[in-house]
């Protein structure tokens, strides 16, 4: 990272120059972003970039979509690749309401955190329409709705959700400053059968043991592996 902050003592004219992780913004003359390409491969053979260049006056960097406007000033509003499906929890799904609003909360804190005052009302407008079509509600983030932290530090609680009952007990434990955690009583995969089985060692069957050479054995007992394996230890360190 301390080789990648170097770009910004280069003599290179750049607007700015974000680095996040394994991926890097510059704001630069078009004359100076091959030397700017160069530098960051010449760091690291093992670690090389490539190059995306802004397409439309726009460019992409993580879920940030940077517009270049006409007066050369940078706006930004929320990227979303071209297979997003904008499908989310479904307000008529079997999940606790807060999971189901969470949601919503979510996508408005993202667009009022990413947009600029230009692009943000497109943004809201888009959220809401994508909320109206997964039957969630719109929520409305006011000061009040924060909740406050607990007085004592508890352990939290995961409960099974099951609609009338848990609700309550969530809003009992809460007055206890007990957080409260839901979770759907039944996932798919647990209706699905294991395709693994799972011999324990206490009984008999066929076992593989692999060599430090690459090689391995394979073997049949009528009793249990574990004792079968402790004697094929026990004949190794004989053999030494």
């Amino acid at each position: 990272m301390t080789d990648l902050q170097q770009l910004n003592y280069l003599n290179l004219r750049s607007a700015y120059f974000i680095c996040y992780f394994q991926s890097v913004l510059v704001y630069i003359m078009i004359s100076y972003i091959y030397l700017y390409l160069e530098h960051l491969n010449s760091i690291n053979s093992k670690i090389q970039f490539t190059m995306e260049l802004e397409a439309n006056n726009s460019l992409a960097f993580l879920d940030v979509l940077v517009i270049r406007n006409p007066n050369n000033t940078v706006g930004h509003t929320v990227y979303r690749k071209k297979t997003h499906t904008n499908r989310y929890l479904n307000g008529e799904s079997h999940h606790h309401p807060s999971q189901l609003a969470t949601v919503g909360k979510s996508l408005l804190q993202r667009a009022r955190g990413i947009c600029d005052s230009k692009h943000l009302a497109a943004e809201l407008q888009h959220v809401k329409q994508v909320l109206h079509d997964n039957k969630l509600r719109v929520p409305r983030l006011r000061h009040s709705d924060r909740v406050k932290p607990a007085t004592v530090e508890r352990v939290p609680a995961v409960l099974p959700y099951v609609r009338g009952v848990t609700d309550k007990i969530g809003y009992i434990l809460k007055r206890a400053s007990i957080r409260t955690f839901f979770k759907p009583p039944k996932k798919i995969s647990q209706f699905l059968p294991s395709v693994k089985c799972n011999i324990p060692l206490q009984d008999a069957g066929v076992y593989k043991l692999d060599c430090e050479c690459g090689l391995s054995y394979i073997g049949q007992t009528k009793r249990s592996i574990k004792t079968r394996v402790k004697e094929h230890i026990a004949d190794v360190k004989h053999q030494r």
